[in-house]
């Protein structure tokens, strides 16, 4: 049997994509870390970040630094889902870590990112 991430691919049936995020939004203890852009496994990244914008703002808080680095190519799968979901939270619950994530776009001269990151 695949793995739950495997499952998230759009090349699986859709019924399988459907039954696997229903299973990862009902674990408790799920570790939303490995939706990350998985294993650079970009046929799940849009199944990814449409289970991430369904989490809360508390859960997702938690997950900003690595939400905000999905930003730093808005062409990739799920990229503009996360923004849009960003823009919905509190600015007072993002910016701090919009403002690490700003500093690291200029410590690593990431010009795409950082306009990405204007968008706030």
């Amino acid at each position: 049997m695949k793995n739950i991430i495997e499952q998230l691919s759009w090349n699986e049936p859709y019924d399988v994509q459907r039954q696997a995020i229903q299973t990862i939004l009902s674990n408790d203890t799920f570790d939303f870390t490995l939706l990350f852009q998985p294993s650079k496994r970009k046929d799940c990244w849009e199944n990814c970040a449409n289970i991430l914008v369904l989490l809360d703002d508390d859960k997702l808080e938690n997950l900003l630094p690595g939400l905000f680095e999905w930003l730093k190519d808005l062409n990739w799968p799920g990229a503009k889902t996360i923004l849009g979901r960003l823009k919905e939270m509190p600015a007072e619950k993002r910016n701090f870590h919009l403002i690490q994530a700003r500093n690291k776009a200029i410590q690593e001269n990431d010009q795409e990112w950082l306009e990405n990151l204007q968008e706030f």
